[in-house]
């Protein structure tokens, strides 16, 4: 075989190959994959920052990234632990210290605070449960009974713990 039939070959495989990547993975998506993976795993280097400040501002800075990255692409499933894990350390670590420090004082002040509280708390969930939704069980075990969701959730595997975890926090 010529060396120009075979270049032809792999010239029409590349080109085969690309248009079936165009198809299944635009750049946006691309990104925000190895962004979640990225992220994912520097997430502790985050939650270890010691000074309270540095850690609050950055913690909003990085939820409103995350989301932008989700935007485009809403069923990556570490994205969305992801959020659900940030939303939830945000809640807990930052607006129920608030909540402490004004219980008993400006009631208007707390009653704002808990309003936002709940909602990140909510957040974190949605996007938890936007993640774990894509396991078909699951999904028809959320609005199913309670025997059959406890029955999905067990069958879930280990693997599955984080997102489980952060969704209920």
């Amino acid at each position: 075989m010529s060396l120009f039939i075979i270049m032809k070959h792999i010239s029409s495989f590349i080109v085969i190959v690309l248009l079936l990547c165009t198809a299944a993975c635009t750049p946006k998506k691309i990104a925000s994959d190895i962004t979640a993976k990225i992220m994912a795993n520097g997430a502790p280097k985050m939650e270890q920052e010691y000074d309270v400040e540095i850690a609050q501002s950055a913690s909003l800075t990085l939820l409103k990234m995350l989301e932008t990255f989700q935007y485009d692409n809403p069923k990556n499933k570490v994205m969305n632990t992801l959020l659900a894990r940030s939303y939830a350390n945000y809640a807990q670590g930052f607006l129920e210290l608030e909540l402490l420090k004004l219980k008993g004082g400006d009631p208007v002040r707390y009653t704002k605070i808990l309003e936002r509280t709940k909602t990140f708390y909510e957040r974190g969930k949605d996007y938890g449960l936007q993640g774990l939704t894509q396991n078909g069980s699951f999904k028809k075990a959320v609005t199913g009974n309670i025997q059959t969701f406890e029955k999905v959730v067990k069958g879930l595997g280990e693997s599955n713990v984080p997102d489980l975890f952060w969704t209920a926090m």
